[in-house]
């Protein structure tokens, strides 16, 4: 019964990811030029430092203390929430007045992980590995 649960939850993830891969590539390839300005370090595409998705990046993609999160709206209180793969909660935070916000996950468990950006209508799940 178990295991099951626990297979049926990797495909609902499994499928939930591939879907926000093909809205963030959809978006992505409308959005390019957009980025041509855009002030933050230029990435490879093919690089695991950062994550990207609708102008939020997160650094770096392995981490082992401190996530650290970019693109944020200073003028808007930002919701930041961090959840495993299967969708417990770890931790929730708020930030306003920044541009970028520190996340210090030393004390979660080595794996996979989102982190989900909320700022006004924008919702943004970007996914990070834990050493």
């Amino acid at each position: 019964m178990k295991k099951n649960w626990l297979l049926m939850a990797l495909l609902f993830a499994c499928s939930f990811v591939n879907q926000l891969h093909a809205q963030s590539s959809e978006k992505d390839s409308l959005n390019i030029t957009n980025r041509l300005y855009d002030d933050r370090p230029l990435v490879n595409p093919t690089s695991n430092e950062f994550s990207i998705t609708e102008g939020f990046s997160i650094y770096p993609y392995v981490v082992k203390d401190e996530l650290k999160i970019f693109g944020l709206d200073p003028a808007v209180k930002t919701h930041i929430t961090v959840t495993a793969v299967y969708g417990k909660v770890i931790f929730e935070s708020r930030s306003s007045g920044e541009e970028a916000y520190t996340a210090n996950v030393s004390r979660i468990l080595p794996g996979a992980y989102y982190v989900t950006i909320k700022e006004k209508k924008k919702t943004v799940m970007l996914k990070f590995l834990k050493q």
